[in-house]
């Protein structure tokens, strides 16, 4: 598992050589000892694993993703997720000099990076990404957080032990059928606790929910006839659905409206699928059945110290609350103020705001009663205020479905998300 500089430049030939053109990073996950990169090719899937230390520091190209069963969540895998995935894919570059190398992808047309450097059998993470907002390149390191950088990309490394390595020709002993062998020798039986039960229940719950509202569609195909296209504004709700129109002409309207409903009912198949899978995983959980989990610890790079704050210091709330006519809201003033804006003003059922793929504040509306395209056009506005632009995609969920990144500041997690696009006109 542990590489040489010989078999990275060897792994990362063979990586460009299967993976050519542009394709996207579609998702990434963990296991405790390795990053996967998930992309898309046309017909078939590859993943890319990065090692991540103590022993795995190597990079390599399978076909299979990672097993459920050896997956892990931490705040590495949260950032790359935040500003890698859904990203296109241009590829790796090996540093000349010691054990570094880079993950190149596109972002807002500009080519960025992540970089990876082993060090004594520990992993250093740092990136490269492009700034809308600052129309500038800014660095984050793992070790440090933001920094002011000027120097050629592997530079950033130096004051961690870059240096020129020598003996490059050594090979190491990785097998070619390398897997997660040694990761299975840590992998346990474990009865599935009452709270999985639950989760599944609740699972199945919203799925249903979710097909109810699909069944519409046929409500709104019977009403196409007594539709003027022409008139009708361009965001249009029939039957507790969302048309969007792009187009004024009335029968490019009504072919927007069929590939709408069209989409649904796409969705509908992916729906009674995902409803059979979770009826009989519960089916599986209730019987008793047993799982595999792994034991191992997630191998984390070196992360930034903030060491022990031996003076306490006074609490400020960094947050403010507005009340805008029928809207009531918080919106975080700084990492600590988001955190604070979830403990001290939100309840679990009010609603959770956030710019897709960007650095934000947070924003919390209390508990409206829908959330339609007037709370859509309002957050909107108030998000692209704050961001100085005029577009942005936005999140959002229940406040009840995050979870707090533990070492990072005003960073969560979430689940049953949506995304939004707010344009202003």
């Amino acid at each position: 598992m542990i590489s040489t500089y010989k078999n990275l430049f060897n792994h990362i030939q063979n990586i460009e050589s299967d993976i050519v053109g542009t394709p996207q990073i579609q998702k990434i996950f963990s296991s405790a000892y390795y990053i996967a990169f998930q992309i898309r090719l046309p017909g078939q899937t590859k993943y890319i694993y990065v090692g991540r230390g103590k022993g795995a520091e190597d990079l390599f190209l399978k076909d299979e993703n990672i097993p459920s069963e050896f997956r892990k969540r931490d705040r590495l895998l949260e950032y790359l997720r935040k500003y890698v995935a859904g990203k296109s894919y241009l590829g790796f570059e090996l540093d000349k000099k010691d054990r570094c190398f880079s993950l190149k992808y596109q972002s807002y047309a500009k080519e960025c990076k992540v970089l990876f450097f082993y060090k004594a059998r520990a992993l250093y993470f740092a990136s490269k990404k492009w700034n809308v907002k600052n129309n500038t390149f800014e660095y984050f390191t793992s070790w440090k957080g933001k920094v002011d950088f000027s120097g050629e990309d592997f530079e950033i490394f130096d004051e961690v032990g870059r240096v020129q390595i020598s003996n490059t020709e050594i090979e190491s002993k990785i097998p070619e059928d390398f897997g997660f062998s040694f990761e299975e020798k840590q992998v346990h039986l474990k009865k599935t606790s009452s709270k999985k039960m639950k989760f599944l229940k609740r699972k199945i719950k919203n799925i249903k929910f979710d097909l109810e509202k699909i069944d519409n569609v046929e409500k709104c195909l019977e009403k196409v006839n007594e539709l003027d296209f022409e008139i009708l504004p361009k965001k249009f709700i029939l039957h507790d659905i969302v048309f969007k129109f792009k187009e004024i002409d009335f029968y490019k309207r009504r072919d927007e409206f069929y590939k709408r409903t069209k989409s649904l009912k796409g969705a509908k198949s992916l729906l009674d699928k995902r409803l059979e899978d979770t009826n009989l995983l519960l089916e599986n959980t209730s019987s008793g059945k047993i799982k595999l989990e792994s034991d191992l610890n997630i191998v984390e790079p070196v992360w930034k110290s903030h060491g022990i704050i031996s003076v306490i210091k006074e609490v400020v709330d960094e947050f403010k609350i507005v009340h805008d006519g029928d809207f009531h809201y918080g919106i975080g003033l700084s990492a600590r103020g988001n955190d604070q804006l979830r403990s001290k003003f939100s309840s679990k059922e009010d609603w959770w705001f956030h710019a897709k793929g960007d650095t934000s504040a947070h924003i919390i509306m209390k508990k409206p009663t829908i959330i339609n395209e007037q709370v859509f056009d309002f957050i909107g506005k108030v998000m692209a205020d704050s961001l100085n632009t005029s577009e942005v995609d936005i999140i959002y969920t229940k406040v009840k479905y995050l979870k707090s990144l533990k070492g990072t500041p005003g960073s969560v997690t979430y689940k049953k998300e949506k995304v939004f696009r707010y344009r202003s006109i």
